[in-house]
């Protein structure tokens, strides 16, 4: 009530710029959430296409640890993923399913080995999950399996959302 008796007694002149200003406001964080949203898929979308390609080079580099049955040279290619740290684990399989080598990110020590699906990907317990066949001379001798948390994306946001409040403040200052 006692707005409306505040925005009654506001001159035409206050009470127009009132009206621009609250309907640019509503515009701007409309098209602030509707690019955020997209962000946010395409940011996944993304995430999944980069952890399909380094399921693809992983794969390839574990052709002689998977040959071999070479558990070392398994964990020692695996080990190079903590360069890459939003990966929270990563298993070799061999061809038969059982897991030949893994390697668990230092904040994940106890992080159980995945099932193995052959070629997908998919999202659980907000985790990316990617599984790559691994082929010899056309003949499947394993898999690989990667991990990856949502942590880049998440960070993505939070940048996202911090442009976007000041660029909002700045816009609405003036």
């Amino acid at each position: 009530m006692r707005h409306a008796v505040r925005y009654r007694n506001l001159s035409i002149k206050q009470k127009l710029r009132l009206i621009v200003v609250s309907t640019l406001s509503l515009a701007l964080l409309l098209a602030s959430a509707a690019v955020l949203t997209y962000e946010q898929v395409a940011s996944r979308a993304g995430l999944q296409s980069d952890l399909q390609a380094l399921a693809e080079v992983v794969g390839s580099n574990s052709t002689a640890a998977l040959t071999f049955r070479d558990q070392m040279a398994g964990e020692e290619i695996l080990g190079g993923l903590k360069a890459k740290r939003h990966i929270a684990a990563a298993f070799l399989f061999l061809s038969d399913g059982q897991l030949l080598s893994a390697y668990r990110a230092p904040s994940n020590p106890s992080l159980a080995p995945i099932s193995c699906r052959s070629n997908e990907s998919w999202s659980a317990n907000d985790k990316l999950i990617v599984c790559r066949d691994i082929a010899l001379r056309r003949q499947t001798i394993g898999a690989v399996c990667l991990e990856s948390d949502f942590g880049e994306l998440r960070e993505k946001l939070i940048h996202f959302s911090f442009i976007d409040r000041k660029s909002t403040r700045l816009n609405s200052s003036h």
